[in-house]
């Protein structure tokens, strides 16, 4: 790019908190670089980070004294269930592109510094399309593992071999190897089958599009060597920069209003003796699953930081077990609806971390050097979870009983044997080093961001 004209990156994520979280670090990142930013959200999304913001104390080094947040709308009723991820995805193919292309030429009309660089979740090809048309480079970002990403990349050569069908159904179910160095993964396991039923094939026929859009794109991806090289090596154009988390103290503006009272209540707790128990944004809870993962943790006899989100139950209130509440009160539990998790997981008196095995949270996890103990939920949290127990060994898996439930006494074993487990624990501390190390001066990612910053500059 000729040095006369000054860089504008426009940011489009997927409108999902676990989507959103690393587009904005990493549009901190560029704007620390003095590259003005315009974060683009559905409005929606938008109206409900606004909302949760208006909560939040004022910070020093506050995102939107950095950013521009705008929005546009996503073509979907504002009361309607954007839960049904395979309609919603192609609504938002078919009405968001001439929104963003409106909102572009607004902001080069107005705007002295034109837009230069559109970086585009890989979720949203549309998005991609619109860059091209209006001769804008553009940047793919894929915010999952590159293990996911490169499920996705390998649809062509599964569908030759009858892996799967045209619909993205199972053929064979035998383990797959997508390269002579990954390990053999389960079919199973691949994301567009564990959104529910009634979205797999939706869902498939969109990741197709995504994937026409961006396989010849630069596509950064939130990841980093030491842990995924086999599958970041199987794409030649993917760039991993991660772990893109937030550090100094940044404020990024959130779908749930963070409840920083738990803070306090940590530091009251011995050094690693907390479970923390968070299931991200999706997951849903039946009244039978919540009162096992109450009694499930009772049970360890050991203080627990438990994360409920006031959707957690899928609009049924969320009902306790008897004398739950005063294990709480005693002091013996703490309960948020929405906890500050980058301070929480880096706090010392965590002991490990009970996740639904989301991306951010499993890199959140690693960072910080915590054993797992995995309850994957949805998409490609399966796959997260096997290379969090199988490939990487930093954490255990809950198992379900014929019901799909997982009972009190299997929740009680696994944290006692993941409590007990010193390989686990030190296998843990390696990867954290490893995390560190890549964003670093000198440490790979940090390298591929400076390139990756030096080439939209």
């Amino acid at each position: 790019m000729s040095s006369s004209i000054k860089p504008h990156v426009l940011v489009i994520p997927f409108p999902l908190q676990g989507h959103i979280m690393p587009l904005m670090e990493l549009s901190h990142r560029l704007a620390g670089r003095d590259f003005p930013v315009t974060f683009v959200n559905t409005e929606h999304i938008h109206e409900r980070l606004m909302a949760a913001a208006r909560h939040r104390k004022p910070s020093s080094d506050d995102f939107a004294g950095k950013v521009k947040m705008v929005a546009v709308p996503d073509g979907w009723p504002s009361g309607d269930d954007r839960t049904k991820f395979g309609t919603f995805c192609h609504v938002m193919l078919k009405e968001m592109p001439g929104h963003l292309e409106n909102l572009i030429l607004d902001i080069n009309r107005r705007d002295d510094r034109k837009i230069t660089c559109v970086i585009a979740d890989a979720h949203m090809p549309w998005a991609l399309e619109v860059a091209e048309k209006l001769s804008i480079r553009r940047v793919a970002f894929w915010p999952a593992s590159a293990a996911t990403f490169s499920v996705m990349a390998s649809i062509p050569r599964l569908l030759e071999e009858r892996v799967i069908d045209s619909n993205g159904f199972l053929i064979d179910k035998r383990h797959v190897h997508l390269s002579d160095t990954m390990p053999a993964i389960d079919p199973a396991l691949f994301g567009w089958l564990n959104i529910g039923k009634e979205d797999e094939k939706e869902m498939f026929q969109y990741l197709l599009i995504c994937l026409q859009s961006v396989q010849d794109d630069l596509i950064l991806c939130n990841s980093f060597p030491e842990i995924e090289f086999p599958a970041i090596n199987l794409m030649k154009n993917l760039m991993p920069i991660g772990p893109l988390l937030s550090h100094n103290n940044m404020q990024f503006p959130m779908l749930w209003t963070e409840d920083s009272s738990c803070l306090g209540w940590l530091d009251r707790q011995p050094a690693r003796s907390v479970i923390y128990v968070s299931f991200g944004s999706i997951t849903l809870l039946n009244q039978h699953q919540l009162h096992e993962l109450a009694h499930g943790l009772e049970l360890t006899g050991r203080p627990f930081l438990w994360v409920s989100r006031p959707d957690l139950m899928d609009g049924s209130p969320a009902i306790y077990p008897d004398g739950f509440a005063g294990i709480v009160a005693a002091g013996h539990g703490c309960m948020v609806e929405w906890a500050p998790q980058k301070e929480v997981l880096s706090h010392p008196s965590i002991a490990c971390f009970l996740t639904h095995c989301g991306w951010n949270s499993t890199m959140e996890g690693l960072y910080n050097g915590l054993p797992f103990l995995c309850w994957s939920y949805f998409a490609d949290q399966h796959l997260n979870e096997y290379f969090i127990v199988e490939v990487w060994k930093v954490g255990l898996r809950v198992s379900k009983d014929k019901d799909g439930i997982v009972r009190k006494e299997e929740i009680k074993d696994k944290l006692e044997k993941l409590l007990h487990d010193e390989r686990i624990r030190m296998r843990a501390m390696e990867l954290k080093d490893m995390a560190r190390k890549n964003e670093m001066d000198g440490g790979d990612s940090s390298k591929n961001f400076t390139t990756f910053a030096d080439l939209i500059s």
